[in-house]
């Protein structure tokens, strides 16, 4: 399975492929991972049956895909971003920002990703962990790197969870006819987690 997973992973991401893909996620995200068919995949990207499955054998690799594709691009945009960037503070709104402006252009594969976080099984599961891990091990650097760099792995772990938690929730609230764009959610969300939302008391 290793290898076929590997193969289709490789695959040159071409147009139809990323059609496919976001065609699944807003089925996904609209049906439900359990209730989706591929039928209504198909339909929903405009490609026949046998068109699709041209791209993938089942509906647990396109989750694979949809999540794999969504974590490498987050990780790979984030280094990218904060290279370079030496202020703390800076790296970690940039980190944040990232995160905001890939899902706010892609809303459905955030809701896929983080409501069918453990659905998928086997080595399609194992793949996209590694790549999750990676993603959230940069995150924790650059929330620990806030406090100092003597700040204890665990203490900068467990601030990281609930701050993914905040970023992971867009789907259940954010419209885009009325909310601002990711840039101002991006500065609203780190100053709320790096100062809180009240100021100290005077007392």
């Amino acid at each position: 399975m290793v290898s076929e997973i590997h193969s289709t992973s490789c695959k040159p991401f071409d147009r139809k492929l990323a059609r496919i893909l976001s065609s699944a996620a807003r089925v996904f995200a609209r049906d439900g991972y359990g209730g989706a068919s591929i039928r209504a995949v198909a339909a929903e990207s405009e490609v026949s049956l046998a068109g699709l499955y041209h791209y993938v054998k089942s509906k647990e690799e396109l989750l694979y895909l949809i999540q794999l594709h969504t974590f490498r691009a987050l990780v790979e945009n984030c280094r990218a971003a904060i290279d370079g960037e030496a202020d703390p503070d800076r790296r970690f709104g940039v980190a944040v920002r990232n995160h905001l402006d890939h899902f706010v252009a892609h809303m459905p594969e955030l809701k896929v990703c983080a409501v069918e976080l453990d659905t998928l099984t086997g080595d399609f599961y194992d793949e996209v962990a590694v790549v999750r891990r990676d993603y959230f091990k940069v995150m924790v650097r650059l929330v620990g790197d806030l406090r100092g760099g003597d700040t204890p792995e665990d203490e900068a772990r467990i601030a990281t969870l609930p701050l993914f938690g905040s970023l992971n929730w867009p789907p259940q609230w954010y419209d885009p006819a009325r909310d601002p764009g990711a840039d101002t959610l991006a500065a609203e969300f780190s100053k709320l987690f790096m100062h809180g939302f009240l100021r100290p008391s005077a007392d």
